[in-house]
């Protein structure tokens, strides 16, 4: 099964069966309910809302510690910019070896999609690998 980017706005990567499962029951977080975190939220909507446009923007890398926000950063900014065609897709620590199939599938897309990792913690044995 193909997701339908029409009527879905956030799909999973499964790499045990190599495709994106659809997501029907997204956090309904808002932007306006995230505080705390004005210059970082302002920060990246300007940033999504230029991606948005097809201008130039950055790839982003939320980092802090755990429940600060990021995650509910980024689902607010796709419940945000749905409408305008933003679309997200969540792809595991371990699954990242798959991020050039999946952006071959939505390259011709005209939805713009975050490509989402969360969890992205390094224990000692993957620091010692990214160093080989």
């Amino acid at each position: 099964m193909r997701v339908n980017w029409e009527k879905t706005d956030a799909a999973i990567w499964r790499q045990q069966k190599n495709k994106l499962r659809s997501v029907s029951m997204i956090d309904p977080i808002r932007l306006d309910t995230l505080v705390g975190i004005d210059r970082q939220k302002k920060a990246l909507v300007n940033n999504t809302q230029r991606f948005l446009k097809h201008k130039p923007a950055n790839h982003a890398l939320l980092w802090s510690s755990r429940g600060t926000g990021k995650s509910s950063l980024i689902k607010a900014c796709l419940n945000a910019f749905k409408f305008q065609g933003l679309r997200l897709i969540e792809v595991l620590k371990n699954d990242l070896m798959s991020l050039p199939y999946i952006v071959d599938d939505i390259r011709d897309l005209p939805q713009r999609f975050i490509i989402y990792c969360d969890d992205f913690s390094f224990e000692a044995d993957d620091i010692a690998f990214v160093g080989l």
